[in-house]
């Protein structure tokens, strides 16, 4: 333990991720008694309302911009992918953005491929900057860029420490939480 526990200070921020495919798995969520934030998928059926459900909650919404990944596996609606042209990127984050109402930043879902890209990031954080949002990285692969362009380009960026996921055993979760 720390010899003067008073000095450390930090902030714990939970952010679930993957919200937009139903209302009933969210529901729990936006009952907890702390703060949480949500991270919406956009295009899904149920996106708009997941946003609006979590932000009545008094839960802080962003979007959870899909993005290509290594492994070809399918990131999902309004993907922005290492082929697109700047205007392209432009008006996809535009457009997702608009479509989870209250968003206040944004994560990347998946995007092992396009968080490695100097280019693209350039794009995306310059279009967060425009929308006055901030940007989680999800750090889906070691090589990420953000950090690095997000600090040259004065955007604010922050990237998650621990990942938890759907895995329920115990090994898993160790795996997470010391990478």
């Amino acid at each position: 333990p720390p010899a003067n526990p008073a000095r450390i200070k930090g902030k714990l921020i939970f952010v679930l991720d993957d919200a937009g495919h139903n209302v009933t798995q969210l529901q729990p969520f936006l009952e907890l008694p702390f703060p949480i934030t949500v991270a919406v998928l956009p295009g899904l059926p149920w996106s708009s309302a997941s946003a609006k459900m979590a932000h009545a909650a008094g839960k802080e919404v962003i979007l959870h911009q899909p993005m290509e990944a290594i492994g070809g596996l399918d990131p999902g609606p309004g993907a922005i992918t290492l082929s697109m042209e700047e205007a392209q990127i432009r008006r996809l984050v535009r457009d997702n953005l608009y479509s989870v109402p209250g968003a206040v930043g944004m994560n990347n879902h998946m995007g092992s491929l396009v968080t490695a890209d100097e280019r693209i990031m350039a794009v995306v954080l310059d279009e967060a900057r425009r929308a006055g949002v901030y940007f989680i990285d999800s750090l889906t692969v070691g090589d990420s860029v953000v950090h690095s362009v997000a600090s040259r380009m004065n955007v604010p960026a922050w990237e998650r420490s621990v990942f938890l996921d759907n895995v329920p055993d115990r090994s898993s979760i160790a795996h997470f939480i010391t990478e």
